[in-house]
């Protein structure tokens, strides 16, 4: 049972989805899947992906490489061939952050998140959640310790799929040319 948990750099781990808002808080939180099983399996096979794909919620997740190109679902560009292309994919990298940010504090906030956890597998995927569900909790109480938290940049480390459907790229395709064509070195919401 423990190999089916080995990862890629072959250490015995649980793979965890989620989906923070701007505010570093929880909206979906999934830690079910062996660490041997890839982001967009995880996705596929969740509730998420279900309700997304039915098409009951607005709006944009932005995802790292390991994730397919959906309507709602906005991965990077595997190559950037014009500014525009580059402004979307810096604008990507600096918003989809907030999980990168949301993880790190996550694991200081909660060490044992950053440990070996020495509880059985089911035990262990409890204590995830539960690490997640105080997180969200400590966040409306206010707790100002996550006030000043260092923004970085995040290199994709996923290999990437290069996966999605052609309504998926025709999506992004079209909020790239919509909202980053027009954006001159001058605008306010150049990104450098």
């Amino acid at each position: 049972v423990q190999e089916r948990f080995r990862n890629r750099k072959n250490r015995i781990s649980i793979n965890v989805q989620a989906v923070v808002d701007s505010d570093m808080r929880f909206l979906n939180l999934v830690a079910r899947w062996p660490g041997s099983v890839h982001d967009s399996r995880v996705f596929s096979n969740s509730e998420l992906y279900c309700i997304l794909e039915e098409g009951n919620i607005e709006g944009h997740l932005l995802g790292d490489a390991g994730y397919p190109c959906k309507t709602y679902f906005m991965t990077p560009l595997s190559k950037c061939n014009s500014p525009a292309e580059e402004k979307y994919q810096k604008v990507h990298v600096k918003t989809r952050n907030v999980i990168e940010r949301t993880f790190g504090a996550w694991k200081r906030k909660f060490f044992c998140l950053s440990s070996k956890l020495r509880l059985k597998i089911d035990t262990s995927m409890a204590v995830i959640v539960a690490c997640g569900v105080l997180w969200n909790f400590l966040l409306e109480q206010k707790d100002d310790e996550f006030a000043g938290e260092q923004i970085f940049e995040a290199e994709d480390e996923r290999e990437s799929t290069s996966a999605g459907d052609s309504s998926g790229f025709a999506k992004r395709r079209s909020l790239i040319n919509n909202y980053f064509h027009y954006i001159y070195p001058q605008s306010p919401l150049h990104f450098r």
